[in-house]
């Protein structure tokens, strides 16, 4: 029989013990979330140093360019996606293509591509962010591209934060992800395969390879995500392109680049 002594040694020892796990697992969660804190504010931080689609769009719009629907992700691709994540992508994909008819007076196209963001943040769990008032407002302020370039603005911004705010930064990060290349795809088809017609538009396009290492940054944070390292992946590969080419851009260099961003925006689209 064990004596009271060792027994009250045993339990002594065992209770430090399992004191001891039980500070190294609140070690490590506290290690867990300082890191998750960490990763939040990195996020916030390349975020906003990207540039929306609205931007981008208003960049479009400086240079002597011609409407074409061509360029626009179809409407009814909106069916064709299924994950939060795809859906979250097809959002910033959507949100550059509404930015971009605008820009160009397509006001009542534009009603459509929102009711379009409207269906994907409701399967999204965000409906509350875009409201039935904002495509009434953006129908009466038809003919006054300001106004609606306004409430484009503020709901795209409106979603980014109410998904950051809600600890859903990888769908955010996606979202601007989608955006960035939407805006980038569309600029490259603007050029019209011609770099010397339009070389404040080429520059452009040039000089987003420092937006791009900011998104390269961001995406990064979330490397562990499957469909955010594919998609990180074809961003390496367009940096790589970019590392290798000077300004002003020759045709040749133009066509790599359009090439590549082509491709990406064809698998993330058909996802």
């Amino acid at each position: 029989m064990i004596s009271k002594k060792i027994l009250l040694l045993i339990t002594i020892v065992t209770i430090l013990i399992s004191c001891n796990k039980n500070d190294k697992n609140i070690k490590v969660e506290d290690t867990k979330i300082q890191k998750e804190n960490i990763a939040y504010d990195k996020a916030k931080e390349v975020l906003y140093s990207l540039p929306s689609p609205i931007e981008t769009a208003m960049i479009i719009e400086n240079v002597n360019t011609k409407f074409n629907d061509e360029y626009l992700l179809p409407l009814e691709y909106i069916n064709y996606y299924e994950t939060s994540y795809s859906k979250a992508t097809i959002l910033g994909v959507y949100s550059a293509d509404l930015s971009y008819i605008s820009m160009f007076d397509q006001q009542q196209l534009a009603v459509k591509y929102l009711s379009n963001c409207k269906k994907i943040a409701e399967s999204l769990g965000i409906l509350e962010v875009i409201s039935d008032s904002v495509i009434e407002d953006m129908s009466r302020s038809i003919k006054r591209k300001e106004e609606v370039l306004e409430i484009i603005t503020n709901e795209y911004m409106k979603i980014n934060s109410y998904l950051e705010d809600n600890n859903r930064q990888q769908l955010a990060a996606l979202m601007v992800y989608g955006g960035w290349i939407e805006g980038l795809y569309i600029s490259t088809k603007l050029v019209n395969n011609d770099v010397t017609k339009n070389p404040d538009l080429v520059q452009t396009i040039y000089d987003q390879k420092l937006s791009l290492e900011d998104l390269i940054n961001l995406m990064n944070i979330f490397k562990n995500n499957e469909t955010i390292k594919i998609y990180t992946q074809y961003l390496l590969e367009l940096n790589e392109i970019y590392k290798n080419i000077k300004t002003p851009l020759t045709q040749s260099d133009f066509d790599i680049i359009q090439t590549k961003v082509s491709n990406i925006r064809t698998n993330i689209v058909k996802n």
